[in-house]
């Protein structure tokens, strides 16, 4: 397979850190995954609110016009174009629209890679979304689910079930950098300490996680917990103040990808309380560093993953002391990105799902 990378040219289209999450995250380490196998790398840059990047081939988009004329600049050039949208709002299907749109004749068919756990919900809201989806998703070669879930979502709004294919999104290398100063702080001074990555929603389950750690801090005085990610630390404190935990939440603010991994690293148990979820990054990178990890019953969860009733703060609570008092699991290497590279080598090849060729078959 690394022989039929080199010299491939590949235009990845989706959010590029910072921030370090989510969609980010894997469309970095598939980019490095790339150029490590000699193939030819350009990324458009989607998210909102970009500044001009400081690397040559990453081009933040401004606006539909932008981001349609760099398409057509690279299907002309017979690009493979693979497009990654979380799916759960309108703007994220004119995104993958415009992918779809760009194909040339003879150029490879572009692939679509879905990526949110709130897509069954979205589509559920009514026809006019189920049928954006399936008109869109019916232009790609392949369409990618990173869940089973998220799969059948698709196809219960029409898409063809041979054109949906499953895999987790990959991180690659999971690698630990410098933790922050602050979070040595915690580490020295709570006994168990938590990790959580979080955000603005509150899909991230802010409000689960702190009454949780209020009831473990009951039974277990010294516990604490720290909390990186998009959110306020205003939003952060209040919230933490609320629940009489002022002195035993730390807000970390938004990390780079190694400096998140150190912190998952070093904590005692990893807690994902997502009240939904698609194919959580964090989980998969926290089991791969050998960490306990409790998640709510969303989304998908690899094996070893201690589950609890999304929104039950104090399941949660039960299942964290349980983890804790399991050794700690050992380290289970990442999947890598093999199941993605057997998709661009069929559509390479001219084979796509539902054209009558070889199906690929991207995972469990």
């Amino acid at each position: 397979m690394s022989a039929r990378l080199a010299g491939a040219r590949v235009l990845l289209v989706g959010g590029f850190p910072p921030p370090h999450g989510g969609i980010s995250v894997h469309v970095q380490a598939l980019r490095d995954e790339l150029r490590s196998r000699g193939a030819f790398v350009h990324v458009l840059d989607v998210g909102r609110h970009k500044a001009a990047s400081s690397e040559l081939n990453i081009l933040p988009i401004r606006g539909p016009w932008a981001l349609a004329a760099q398409l057509a600049r690279h299907a002309a050039s017979g690009w493979l174009i693979h497009v990654h949208v979380n799916g759960h709002n309108t703007r994220s299907w004119m995104v993958a629209l415009a992918g779809a749109l760009s194909r040339r004749p003879l150029g490879p068919a572009p692939m679509l890679t879905v990526h949110s756990g709130l897509l069954p919900t979205w589509l559920a809201q009514g026809p006019a979304h189920q049928r954006l989806a399936r008109r869109v998703a019916s232009a790609y070669g392949w369409v990618v689910a990173v869940s089973p879930i998220v799969a059948r979502a698709l196809v219960e709004a029409g898409v063809a079930p041979g054109r949906v294919v499953v895999a987790p999104a990959a991180t690659g290398p999971v690698v630990p950098g410098e933790p922050p100063l602050q979070f040595e702080e915690a580490r020295a001074t709570f006994q168990p300490l938590l990790a959580c990555a979080a955000a603005a929603s509150p899909i991230y389950g802010l409000r689960v996680l702190l009454p949780a750690l209020r009831l473990l801090t009951l039974r277990r005085p010294s516990t604490g917990a720290v909390l990186f990610g998009s959110l306020c630390a205003a939003h952060v404190e209040a919230a933490a103040v609320e629940h009489g935990l002022a002195h035993r939440v730390r807000f970390l603010g938004e990390l780079d990808h190694g400096a998140a991994l150190a912190v998952i690293a070093g904590a005692d148990v990893f807690v994902r309380p997502t009240l939904a979820d698609g194919d959580a990054l964090s989980v998969r990178e926290a089991v791969a560093l050998g960490r306990p990890v409790v998640a709510s019953a969303v989304g998908h969860r690899p094996d070893g993953v201690t589950l609890f009733r999304p929104g039950d703060a104090a399941e949660l609570a039960l299942r964290v002391e349980e983890a804790l008092a399991r050794p700690a699991p050992n380290p289970s290497p990442e999947q890598g990105f093999e199941a993605v590279f057997s998709a661009y080598e069929a559509l390479w090849a001219g084979r796509r799902a539902g054209s009558g060729g070889r199906e690929v078959r991207l995972g469990a």
